[in-house]
């Protein structure tokens, strides 16, 4: 059983307020385009339409296959395929009917080996709808046509963009309970789930995520930083930093935005103002000319005044938390993002293009940093002008 004995409720109260001025409201996907196979299913959209002479008269042909039960005629694995990329909004319900007379066709008169269940979420995706995608998704009738892990990952992403999040974690006890080999703590489905429980913020939810984030790590899983993330700013949310620290510390990368502002929030609440000092710093720090600029968002840095102002018996630790904000405030280390903004921005998966437009970056920075070092410290280690001060 958790307790805490820290600032209580007057931090807790303006941590609440972190969140709640927000933007909980704005309801979005978490995973992008092309991280989802979004954009490859619109260019087949495209190229199924080309081919197909006349779209209208095979979606007639369609209706007439399915309209009979009792019919004979097959709905085979290429026409629905073709159906999945031409359908609109409207063909939703034939969609349907000839997916269920595809399952319950006898299995000897198919020869594919075609994966249906992601390409189907996609179109659902397409048209933004998550209520019929999660009915389909508890059909039992069609077994396991949705039994993929990308499949999981695209409903409960569709159903976290429409606000639904109470449905992503009852979602997600469904996916436990089908036993799908190596799908049972699937990475990027956690992520959803957690982002599910943060957004809830609720004792119940807290709970729910404690009891998830064990099961994961007791089947030999780590969850994704963002998970980690978000698990623990939830945590903060019900004043338990330890929580909160305690998830973080297991984080290869300490130096994240949403990382260094989670720590900084859980150390100030705990009173360990003397550990906040060197994460500020270390902002500042430019040893690696390779990096990118680091931040922290301008409302944490708020919320970290207001909790050395409550303890102003340290004056001398009050004046280097003042230096050091000076320092990231003159030289641009200051975000205007909020806190929830930074957990919920779009994962997205690098092209090769991104790829080699970072590295040509991270050269270029190479080299002005490197010429910086040359005319401001020409010594072995590297520090910015003026940090030295902050000593």
């Amino acid at each position: 059983m958790y307790r805490t004995k820290y600032l209580g409720g007057l931090f807790a109260k303006r941590f609440k307020s972190i969140t709640d001025n927000s933007v909980f409201s704005i309801k979005r996907n978490l995973f992008a385009a092309n991280t989802l196979g979004l954009d490859t299913y619109e260019q087949s959209r495209e190229r199924t339409r080309l081919q197909i002479p006349n779209i209208e008269n095979f979606k007639t042909k369609m209706q007439e296959f399915v309209k009979d039960e009792n019919s004979k005629n097959l709905i085979f694995t290429e026409d629905l395929k073709n159906m999945v990329h031409i359908a609109d909004k409207e063909d939703t319900e034939l969609l349907n009917q000839m997916i269920r007379r595809f399952c319950s066709q006898s299995k000897e008169v198919r020869f594919g080996n075609f994966i249906f269940g992601p390409p189907v979420m996609r179109y659902y995706y397409h048209i933004k709808d998550s209520e019929t995608a999660l009915q389909l998704f508890k059909d039992e009738s069609l077994g396991g046509f949705f039994d993929q892990v990308i499949s999981y990952q695209l409903l409960l992403d569709l159903l976290f963009e429409t606000g639904k999040y109470q449905e992503v974690l009852d979602t997600y006890e469904i996916i436990q309970s089908r036993q799908l080999e190596g799908a049972r703590h699937p990475k990027h489905v956690l992520i959803l789930v957690f982002g599910a429980c943060y957004k809830i913020n609720t004792k119940e939810s807290f709970e729910y995520a404690k009891k998830i984030w064990h099961n994961a790590v007791q089947a030999g899983h780590t969850p994704l930083r963002r998970a980690a993330c978000f698990f623990s700013a939830l945590a903060l949310n019900h004043q338990q930093p330890f929580v909160a620290l305690e998830v973080l510390s297991n984080l290869k990368g300490q130096n994240y935005v949403s990382v260094r502002a989670i720590k900084l929030l859980a150390l100030a609440e705990m009173k360990r103002f003397d550990d906040i000092i060197p994460i500020l710093r270390s902002i500042l720090d430019m040893a690696n000319p390779m990096a990118r600029k680091q931040t922290i968002p301008e409302n944490i840095l708020e919320q970290l005044r207001k909790s050395f102002e409550i303890n102003k018996s340290n004056t001398d630790l009050m004046a280097d938390f003042e230096k050091v904000i000076g320092f990231i405030k003159t030289h641009g280390h200051v975000s205007n993002e909020t806190l929830d903004q930074v957990l919920c921005n779009e994962i997205y998966l690098a092209t090769k293009d991104d790829q080699q437009h970072n590295y040509q970056g991270s050269q270029v920075r190479r080299v002005r940093n490197l010429r910086q070092i040359e005319l401001d410290r020409p010594s072995k280690t590297f520090r910015r002008p003026g940090l030295h001060e902050l000593n």
